[in-house]
């Protein structure tokens, strides 16, 4: 069992607020969870710089793409072929918003109702851990993601980015 409070310790002072706990929700989404109408990459800040335990679903959110990517919602044609983001987002070119849509950054259609975000010090009992995000230097970075692939082989993934739309 892992303890998400002590490894909330180890990584306090080398990342960036709290480091975040992310849930994958398949049934339903915990009560204490506080759902909000935010777009869902905000969720991550929401946990990360106030503190706070929250999700997104289907009913609960701001931006129709990322609950496309976060596989909550079936999207129209344009954005489940890119277009949408490319029209509205003027630094993705077609080729690129067409890649992040239909590719491996995208978790197909029902397979989870909702996702949440709470600081990994505060993670509710019974609440299974998926991820853990962290925003760091590239120092810590190497660090932090090296610990992981030594325990069990896993890279560690990491993005530049502040979008569901890309680092999902």
């Amino acid at each position: 069992m892992v303890d998400y409070v002590k490894l909330s310790e180890v990584l306090t002072g080398k990342v960036r607020g709290n480091p975040v706990a992310i849930s994958l929700f398949e049934g339903t989404i915990p009560k204490v969870y506080q759902q909000q109408k935010v777009v869902p990459c905000a969720i991550v800040r929401h946990a990360m710089d106030k503190g706070e335990i929250v999700s997104f679903d289907k009913y609960h959110h701001d931006c129709i793409t990322g609950v496309y990517t976060a596989g909550v919602d079936p999207g129209t044609e344009e954005i489940r072929n890119g277009q949408y983001l490319a029209q509205n987002i003027p630094t993705y070119t077609d080729i690129a918003a067409e890649k992040v849509k239909t590719g491996d950054y995208v978790l197909p259609q029902n397979t989870v109702i909702g996702i949440g975000a709470a600081p990994l010090a505060d993670v509710p009992e019974n609440v299974t851990v998926d991820w853990i995000v962290v925003v760091c230097t590239p120092y810590w970075a190497n660090y932090i993601g090296g610990a992981r692939t030594v325990l069990d082989g896993t890279p560690a993934r990491g993005a530049c980015g502040s979008s569901f739309c890309s680092d999902l």
